[in-house]
């Protein structure tokens, strides 16, 4: 939905925005959720870790914690973290080496030249047909 205001519009709608930014602050200074990282001291990689979603950076940037616990979860951080890149490098290797190639036959081909897959039924039933002949005897 659009709306078109006219100059005499904008004039009556002015006071009144102007109204409820006084009676409601867009900041209020004692509300901490609102404060950025560096009016409160923080460095903004602190802020990043404890923010952040990858699991172990929460604990590196809390600066609570005891430095040897900051210290495993680092470790463990950029140990997985190498790990992971290790793996997709051995993958990316992996690819290049073999690609998939998906090729389209330009062709239409019948559908009785198509071979048909091997089908091999395998009997489960661990009853003996002829011990079964011999108890129903």
């Amino acid at each position: 939905m659009f709306y078109t205001f006219d100059k005499s519009s904008v004039r009556e709608i002015k006071p009144i925005i102007q109204q409820i930014q006084k009676t409601q602050p867009i900041y209020q200074e004692d509300d901490e959720e609102n404060l950025c990282c560096w009016s409160k001291g923080e460095s903004l990689a602190g802020k990043f870790c404890q923010d952040s979603s990858l699991h172990g950076l929460k604990y590196i940037g809390q600066s609570k914690r005891h430095p040897s616990e900051r210290l495993f979860w680092l470790a463990a951080f950029l140990i997985s973290g190498v790990g992971c890149f290790i793996t997709i490098l051995t993958l990316w290797e992996k690819y290049w080496e073999s690609p998939v190639v998906t090729v389209f036959q330009p062709v239409e081909t019948p559908v009785d030249l198509i071979p048909f897959p091997a089908v091999t039924i395998c009997n489960v039933n661990n009853v003996r047909r002829s011990r079964a002949n011999q108890y129903i005897e």
